[in-house]
């Protein structure tokens, strides 16, 4: 009788700690609705890429980069100075200069990304050349991007297989999301040079030298469209792989690259996949602030997300969407 007894609180207890992690792990409040409204994306030059309006500006189309970061909006200057400047824009003293970049400005600016507006208060706003210079044969040009303050407070869907992305402050749903794989975004493990708004995503399965398992935190870089992932060299150096290429790498500013196919990743110990391309940046030591990573091992590239026909960017709760089916 007490064994019985002893058996049936065993399991009461393990039903209770079930559904508890299950709670957990579904804080998301999911809307199944089918007039979700959805706005056309458009692919330019492998860039993942939107029909942008500031101030009430003409609309023209900008990089969503997640990867770049909160605050910071780049335009093309002729854009800028036809369709934006005013001014109550503040003229700012930088303290660097590069090759492209004119003029630094700050001020209240209202972004509107299909349909939602993103009001950003203290933005700089980076006004350079290397757009028009980049894109005077492309039709559309591209006139600019904007960094992770677009999807930090709100929850962004983008269906690559139709060209499509809606944005809400809920995650409302036209389909069933038992095709999808769910894994936690994680937060940078110290913030140094790395950005509060950034999110990254766990990776195991990555196999050393002495055949032990390691893991390591990517950054999400929706404007990072050369590469699947990149990763430092710092974290690269102690894996079993193979050598297979060498390339100049534009992302890393001329520094050379190993490139190498993984045979398996693993996604928050859940979803494996495979045979994905990875880069291993060789930067020098006086160069490692052009990751911005110091939180991370490296970042994920939008060649790898569009493996997937639909993502869900859901930063307000630290989670991923894949549609693997």
């Amino acid at each position: 009788m007490i064994m019985k007894n002893l058996y049936i609180y065993i399991i009461f207890f393990k039903a209770i700690f079930f559904f508890n992690c299950w709670g957990q792990q579904n804080k998301t409040e999911i809307i199944h609705q089918s007039n979700l409204v959805y706005h056309p994306i458009k692919e330019i030059s492998g860039r993942f890429c939107a029909e942008v309006s500031i101030n009430g500006s003409l609309k023209e189309f900008l990089i969503l980069d997640s990867g770049m970061s909160s605050g910071l909006i780049m335009l093309d200057s002729a854009y800028f100075y036809d369709n934006i400047y005013n001014n109550e824009l503040e003229l700012l003293d930088i303290d660097y200069n590069m090759i492209y970049y004119q003029k630094f400005y700050k001020g209240l600016l209202s972004v509107e990304v299909s349909n939602n507006n993103f009001m950003t208060e203290f933005a700089k706003i980076e006004v350079n050349t290397r757009f028009q210079e980049l894109n005077k044969i492309r039709n559309p040009k591209l006139m600019g991007m904007l960094g992770v303050d677009i999807f930090s407070e709100k929850i962004t869907i983008i269906n690559f297989k139709d060209s499509l992305i809606a944005i809400s402050d809920t995650l409302i749903v036209d389909f069933d999301l038992k095709d999808f794989v769910i894994v936690n975004l994680e937060r940078a493990r110290e913030i140094k040079k790395g950005n509060k708004d950034w999110r990254y995503l766990k990776f195991e399965g990555f196999i050393t030298k002495d055949n032990k398992v390691k893991n390591g935190l990517f950054l999400l870089d929706t404007g990072n469209s050369r590469n699947e992932m990149v990763m430092k060299s710092s974290f690269g150096k102690d894996l079993q792989y193979d050598k297979k290429e060498t390339l100049i790498s534009g992302y890393n500013m001329g520094a050379e690259d190993w490139l190498w196919k993984s045979d398996t990743l693993i996604l928050g110990n859940i979803f494996k996949t495979h045979n994905v391309e990875i880069a291993i940046s060789k930067l020098p030591e006086s160069h490692d602030w052009v990751e911005g990573l110091s939180g991370g091992d490296g970042l994920i590239g939008l060649t790898f997300l569009k493996k997937f026909d639909i993502v869900i960017l859901d930063y307000k709760n630290d989670k991923l969407y894949l549609k693997v089916y």
